[in-house]
């Protein structure tokens, strides 16, 4: 995700449509990177779990049902998005990135 996009957490009971699901990613960075390429990607939630973490990608709300649960996910935005600046302390340790290009 470059600096105009981000992904805040929010918790919701509003219902999402899931795009599809994601077992081969071990970081709530990697999920960013899946949803940014989908381009119907809305927003995304994140179940870390080590090696076995995965994340579902989501398109919009679905007809306005709520949940009876909230949960967190991460909402696609590209308003009030600061720069990264510590993607480690954001986002934990991701093998795939080594620093911050500008």
């Amino acid at each position: 995700a470059s600096s105009t996009t981000c992904y805040p957490p929010i918790t919701t009971s509003t219902l999402y449509d899931v795009l599809k699901t994601a077992t081969v990613v071990e970081t709530r960075r990697g999920c960013e990177v899946l949803c940014d390429a989908e381009g119907t990607c809305a927003a995304f939630s994140f179940n870390d779990n080590g090696f076995a973490s995965s994340c579902v990608l989501l398109s919009t709300n679905s007809k306005n049902l709520i949940c009876s649960t909230k949960t967190t996910i991460f909402l696609k935005t590209t308003t009030g998005c600061l720069p990264r600046t510590n993607i480690t302390d954001e986002i934990g340790v991701d093998p795939c990135i080594d620093e911050i290009v500008p």
